[in-house]
């Protein structure tokens, strides 16, 4: 790398510092002089919270920007605590491209980035100075789901867990670790969890997401995998899928037991009251458990559970869960 080099590159992280420095400071002076004030100026993100965000031109972005910053005008302590990896730094005669992955700590501030964020900055040169033309940012959910959550290998190994795993593994009868690896305390829910974890290992993501698309289905995108307890007749269902070159399992996920029930719902007639009741069978809970968590009596539970029985051919609480799976995407 020539000198010439070497002083745009300095000169090009010290302006993505001082721009996110700027950004957590709420200091909107500060974080305007590192962009350029141009209508082709972009920012583009999509957040595991928030969804997609598109700013067009300079006037929208420090339009949006400013709002925000007097509407919130704390300074955000994060960036004592951020770091930056798998930096790639991308050098042209009056263009630069910059990648990085970073993480950021969650203080409660609205501008907070928690966790993991895979981060895209486009620069120009203008009248000699390096400016951001371009800001892109793509926030993994991983690090900030409510639910338990775990990242395994392909083998099961438990590469990382989430805060709200680690008590649910100790005290859940379908799920028990084994060493460093995850297993399912039934023989048969053991062999689909392994069927699962082979599959996200395997999946080809974007082969996935364009069926996904195409089908407006997300069936193959989660598997949902059917985890029997050996002691009684309760079910629960944990979700695998492949996400960002990662195989992640949640429990509990109850946006994705929402997501199952609804189809069924549809199938079989079942009523908002039973749809509901059929959420928490799929997380797990037993009738006395999801009658609590509803505020509802337990005859009143047993009842819509009976009629859900009825309505969808099933005879038990493991054949309900099934039948109710197998109207948005056939369980492993």
């Amino acid at each position: 790398m020539s000198r010439a080099e070497e002083d745009d590159q300095k000169a090009i992280l010290a302006l993505i510092e001082a721009e996110t420095a700027a950004y957590f400071a709420k200091d909107f002076d500060a974080w305007a002089r590192c962009w350029a004030h141009e209508p082709y100026v972009r920012r583009f993100a999509w957040f595991a919270r928030g969804g997609m965000l598109l700013n067009v031109g300079w006037a929208e972005e420090a339009r949006e920007q400013h709002k925000s910053m007097n509407a919130y005008p704390t300074p955000n302590s994060s960036m004592r605590q951020l770091t930056r990896d798998n930096l790639n730094v991308r050098i042209g005669t009056d263009l630069a491209w910059v990648t990085f992955d970073q993480t950021a700590p969650s203080t409660g501030d609205p501008f907070d980035v928690p966790g993991l964020q895979h981060e895209l900055r486009i620069l120009e040169r203008i009248d000699g100075e390096w400016k951001i033309v371009c800001c892109g940012e793509l926030q993994p959910e991983r690090d900030i789901v409510p639910y338990p959550l775990l990242q395994v290998d392909e083998s099961g190994v438990v590469l990382w867990q989430n805060e709200a795993c680690a008590e649910v593994l100790w005290t859940s009868p379908f799920l028990t670790m084994r060493g460093n690896r995850l297993r399912a305390t039934d023989k048969a829910s053991d062999a689909r969890l392994k069927a699962a974890i082979r599959w996200a290992a395997s999946a080809d993501l974007y082969a996935s997401r364009m069926a996904t698309m195409a089908s407006s289905s997300n069936s193959r995108v989660a598997a949902p995998v059917l985890l029997a307890s050996p002691i009684d007749e309760v079910v629960s269902v944990c979700w695998v899928s492949a996400q960002s070159q990662m195989i992640l399992i949640s429990l509990r996920d109850q946006e994705k037991s929402r997501n199952a029930v609804a189809p069924a719902a549809i199938a079989f007639g079942i009523t908002p009251a039973q749809a509901r009741l059929a959420g928490l069978i799929v997380d797990g809970k037993d009738v006395v458990e999801a009658a609590t968590v509803l505020g509802i009596s337990i005859n009143t539970a047993r009842t819509q559970l009976k009629r859900m029985f009825k309505k969808t051919g099933a005879h038990n609480q493991p054949t309900l869960v099934r039948a109710i799976l197998m109207a948005a995407a056939p369980p492993l």
